[in-house]
This record gives structure tokens, sequence and C-alpha cells, in this order.
């Protein structure tokens, strides 16, 4: 008896994966390449992922709360980051007067709008033409530590295992660049770890 088309086109068919990887980060190809020069601008973007993906929607988050995060940086190097980041179309920033933006990331700009991520989808809402590239966030849990924002005027709350975290954020972004295969700098801190 022959099979129909229906049953046929599910015995060759291989199911997508129904939700993103759980330790995994994942970063839009484009913006590897828009910052190639710039990691720190690549881990910012993966922080504000890690954040909203611990809880499925936007971060409120200031530079303030990042140079908490990575003593390191300078809290203009923070603010152009993020700058950068919004102005490029990577994070959609809600602004509420008086309270700190909440940050959404996006999987670039699509049809002149932001594509934001969204938490009702398995992948995040990520289009399936959009190449990304894995970075797992035990980068931050164990080698920085752990964001937890905050709604309104309250500083984020960082908590860690170590008193300084051993890695900065530029090393992130540099891993992440070498994991892209876009090759770049290696940092002192990345080969000790």
């Amino acid at each position: 008896m022959p099979l129909s088309f229906r049953a046929a086109s599910k015995r060759c068919c291989v199911a997508a994966p129904t939700r993103m990887p759980k330790h995994y980060v994942r970063i839009p190809d484009q913006l590897l390449r828009a910052a190639l020069h710039t990691p720190r601008v690549i881990a910012v973007y993966a922080l504000v992922a890690r954040t909203w993906l611990l809880r499925g929607e936007a971060t409120p988050l200031s530079s303030q709360d990042i140079t908490k995060f990575d003593p390191s940086f300078s809290r203009g190097a923070a603010q152009r980051a993020l700058v950068w980041l919004i102005d490029h179309g990577w994070l959609v920033a809600a602004r509420r007067p008086g309270l700190k933006s909440s940050l959404t990331p996006t999987w670039g700009t699509i049809r002149g709008e932001p594509r934001v991520w969204n938490a009702a989808d398995s992948h995040a809402g990520r289009p399936p033409h959009v190449k990304t590239h894995t970075l797992d966030v035990r980068l931050f849990d164990l080698f920085m530590g752990r964001l937890i924002p905050f709604d309104g005027q309250r500083g984020a709350r960082v908590t860690r295992y170590l008193s300084t975290p051993a890695l900065t954020l530029d090393d992130v972004g540099s891993y992440a660049l070498l994991m892209a295969g876009y090759g770049g700098g290696t940092t002192l801190q990345l080969e000790q770890h």
C-alpha cells in the first residue's frame, strides 16, 4: 500500500529542537561581524541575553549595573556599549522616566524593524534565516558571577563564587569571536582559565 504524502514527509524530516539550549546564549552572526573590533559590545549583548533568558522578559539594566558586574569597565565604556547596541538595533530599550531602561535583545533589524526575542516561542522568536553562534553562559556564572537586575532605581545585585571576577567582559567577547571562527586575540585571563 503506498504511503500518503503526510506519512512520507513525517518519516524523512528531522524535527527541530523544541527549545533553546539551556546553557547557551545565541549571538547573531551579523552582530559578531559588526562588532568584530569591540568584543565588549558582544559581551554586553550576551549579558543582556543571559539575564533575559533567566527572567523571560525585558531586563532593567543600567551602565552602573554593568560596572558593578565587571569592575574593569568604566561607566562611560558601559554606556557607550549600550548606546551602540541600541542605536544599531541589537537591543530595544523601553525608557521609563526616573527608572532604569528595560532592555530586550533582538535578532537584528528585519524589514526595518528590530526582531525582539519572544519568550512565548521555543526558539525565542529567532527567524530561520538568522545565523547564530552559541556562547556558554557558564563563562558568566562561574568566572564572573550572576547579575540579578531589579526594577526601578535599585542597583543590580551580583553574586559570585570569587571575590573579584576571574574574567572581564572583554574576555567573554573575545572568546565569543574565537569560538565563532573570527579570530581576534586571546587574553591572558582566557589562556589561564
